[in-house]
């Protein structure tokens, strides 16, 4: 997950560091070199979210369970959608509060180190490999293969690829086929599911948008991107608002204040601490 980020205003500056110390030797009674560190502010900015809704007085009156709490839990799964979509897909428009998100991050920078690009005409999850998925591991630097290195997909690719590989690589017992694969992990590291990431059925990188060309992602998410939260999810009901009290209803109304900033997506030279497998364009 990201790293949270507690804000106490509208607008929260976090130093990160960009270049660090060096060591190196002196002779007896020689002058050191001076090296300098160095950070880069990242900038969070709350953003409202809202969902707003109504119910009648006699639906909730009539229901066997308490409506305002079910309205409740898909307010805060409506939330917690968005969040990903900002935070997976965010191409910096209005859609997505000015979130740029991580598939549009990466792309951003020229030739990025940390994007493993299929070869040839490979423009779908069918034709990745197990040599693809070594190449990317690969990629990630050292100090982002932490206890929180994990792999992000949509649920579908990890079935259609993951559990394919894994399978064919022999060695499979009737019982181990029988009970399934033994957790969603892969080389040791957890699998995390996103579902608003692009499927299996429609991943393709030929002509696709940014969002539909990385079907996977693996790193330390919480050093790559960090998630400011201005409020947390607030529930409210009304009787009056949006005529209510003339059509006997009731008004909910859901809002939080968060932004996402990823803010380490490498450069041309090196990965930073998310890396992406990419389908070949054609």
């Amino acid at each position: 997950a990201a790293k949270i980020e507690p804000m106490t205003s509208d607008t929260k500056r976090i130093p990160m560091r960009s270049a660090t110390l060096s060591a190196s030797f002196v002779g007896e009674a020689t002058a050191g070199t001076e090296t300098t560190q160095t950070f880069q502010q990242v900038s969070l900015v709350a953003k409202k979210l809202m969902v707003l809704t109504t119910i009648s007085n006699e639906l909730n009156e009539d229901s066997l369970i308490n409506l305002g709490d079910s309205v409740a839990g898909e307010i805060a799964y409506a939330f917690a959608k968005k969040e990903d979509e900002c935070g997976f897909l965010g191409d910096g428009t209005s859609t997505y509060g000015g979130i740029v998100g991580i598939a549009n991050a990466l792309i951003g920078v020229s030739s990025n180190a940390g994007i493993n690009t299929l070869g040839g005409s490979d423009a779908a999850v069918s034709n990745i490999d197990i040599n693809d998925l070594h190449a990317l591991l690969a990629k990630l630097p050292a100090y982002a293969d932490t206890p929180n290195t994990k792999w992000y997909m949509h649920k579908s690719v990890f079935s259609a690829l993951f559990e394919r590989l894994v399978y064919a690589s022999g060695g499979v017992t009737a019982r181990e086929m029988s009970q399934g694969a033994l957790g969603t992990t892969l080389f040791g590291y957890p699998v995390e599911f996103a579902q608003v990431m692009a499927t299996s059925a429609n991943a393709t990188g030929a002509g696709a948008t940014n969002l539909l060309k990385f079907p996977v992602l693996f790193g330390d998410l919480s050093l790559a991107c960090s998630m400011g939260d201005r409020r947390d999810n607030t529930i409210a009901f009304s009787d009056s608002a949006l005529n209510a009290f003339e059509q006997d209803e009731i008004v909910v109304r859901g809002t939080e204040r968060f932004d996402i900033n990823f803010h380490a997506p490498g450069t041309s030279s090196e990965a930073g601490p998310m890396v992406a497998l990419k389908l070949a364009a054609s």
